[in-house]
């Protein structure tokens, strides 16, 4: 792990994070009401080795959330966290050799796997999760980190 991947992801990751949610604050308390969703990981959850820069930024974007769902609750502003398991999507990609380090290290290959019988989930499971974090049936949630994880963070 090199110091610039290291910053490249707390930047994007954690201080992304952070620069939407001042951005999009205002518009929020403006309207008297609204609904952050933050998206974390299960990494967010639980310390997965190999990984330790996704880790600290997933875990920080809790602490975030938690914060601002407390300075915001009292007008009417609802901050919570979606943490998935792996997702099929692009970012996997970048994942490849990920196979060849659970073979070294064969002790943290469970820490990988789902409880249930599935390696990912779709796009749409993380999205229908979010949809209703945002909609009036969730309108008394805050401060939640709903996994959409297969099980993963039981394991």
């Amino acid at each position: 792990m090199t110091t610039e991947i290291w910053q490249e992801t707390i930047d994007i990751n954690l201080t992304g994070v952070w620069n939407t949610c001042v951005a999009a604050i205002p518009h929020l308390l403006a309207a008297g009401t609204g609904s952050i969703i933050i998206t974390s990981s299960t990494a967010g959850r639980k310390g997965l080795p190999f990984f330790a820069p996704y880790v600290a930024a997933k875990t920080g974007v809790v602490g975030v959330a938690k914060s601002l769902a407390n300075e915001l609750g009292e007008r009417n502003i609802r901050v919570n966290t979606v943490h998935p398991t792996g997702v099929n999507t692009k970012m996997l990609d970048g994942l490849g050799g990920m196979s060849a380090i659970i073979e070294h290290h064969p002790k943290v290959g469970p820490l990988y796997e789902n409880a249930l019988p599935v390696e990912l989930v779709e796009p749409e499971d993380i999205s229908n999760a979010v949809l209703w974090l945002a909609s009036d049936d969730a309108k008394y949630v805050t401060g939640v980190e709903l996994s959409v994880d297969a099980g993963v963070t039981i394991r």
